[in-house]
């Protein structure tokens, strides 16, 4: 797939288009200038890099220079794109002030609240050429950015309650979890997001809770009277030797010595 290099001549574009379903674009694309792409109506996906982005209504990416994109259509749906770039923005702001309103570009994705969605597209209607388009683009940005605090907060929020899917998930699947990326895709993480939340609000590591779940239920399969090859594999173990070791680490006794103390215990 060819890329095009796309240049905007005087540093700063904005422009609405309205796209039908079905349509798709054919190249992926770059530029110098930073790019907002906001989203008014419908969905669509587009491709950055080497991953996808899902827009809906109210949802803006946000590409910094020289990344490699393009809109992969969905349904019909209408866009904002503001282009600018750097040079544009030294004509009317100090570098620190440039350096503030660039930090919303730390996020790829803003997802705009409803109270705030007339005033943002009010300020994209006027930057299409109604003079002083730097001081529309100056408030669009620090808006994006103050909006972007907010949606942390919100995804902060809503990932403690993620936890508890994460853990779900493992009890449901731990027989057949191959690897810590299935259960990252499962509840819609990154790996090293995962990992991290994990960690700070259980204080274990997922793979520490993963196999504390797999003994947890090799217990009871083995009290049951399975064979230990059979609860090796039932528990996600493919190899016994590394079954056998692991649930010496947690229960401190041996498969077959635990099957033992337990019919002992349970002839008391």
């Amino acid at each position: 797939m060819a890329a095009e290099y796309i240049r905007f001549i005087n540093n700063f574009c904005c422009e609405y288009t309205l796209r039908k379903k079905g349509w798709v674009m054919k190249n992926m694309h770059y530029h110098l200038s930073y790019e907002l792409f906001v989203m008014m109506s419908g969905h669509t996906e587009l491709m950055s890099e080497d991953h996808i982005i899902n827009l809906v209504n109210g949802d803006v990416a946000l590409f910094r220079k020289n990344t490699l994109h393009k809109n992969n259509g969905g349904t019909s749906h209408g866009r904002y794109a503001v282009n600018f770039s750097e040079r544009y923005l030294s004509q009317y702001f100090t570098q620190d002030a440039i350096s503030e309103l660039l930090s919303c570009f730390e996020h790829e994705k803003i997802s705009i609240p409803k109270e705030y969605f007339g005033h943002v597209a009010a300020l994209l209607k006027r930057m299409e050429g109604h003079g002083r388009e730097y001081s529309y683009l100056a408030a669009l940005l620090t808006l994006l950015k103050d909006i972007s605090a907010i949606n942390d907060e919100k995804r902060e929020r809503s990932g403690r309650s993620n936890v508890d899917s994460i853990l779900e998930y493992i009890n449901k699947n731990y027989g057949t979890i191959e690897n810590v990326d299935e259960i990252a895709d499962a509840v819609h993480m990154s790996k090293s997001y995962l990992c991290q939340k994990f960690k700070r609000e259980t204080d274990m590591t997922i793979t520490e809770y993963l196999n504390s779940i797999r003994i947890k239920n090799a217990c009871k399969m083995l009290s049951d009277g399975c064979n230990v090859t059979d609860t090796s594999l039932m528990c996600g173990y493919s190899a016994p030797s590394y079954f056998c070791k692991m649930f010496k680490n947690i229960v401190n006794m041996t498969p077959s010595e635990y099957r033992r103390y337990d019919e002992d215990m349970r002839n008391i």
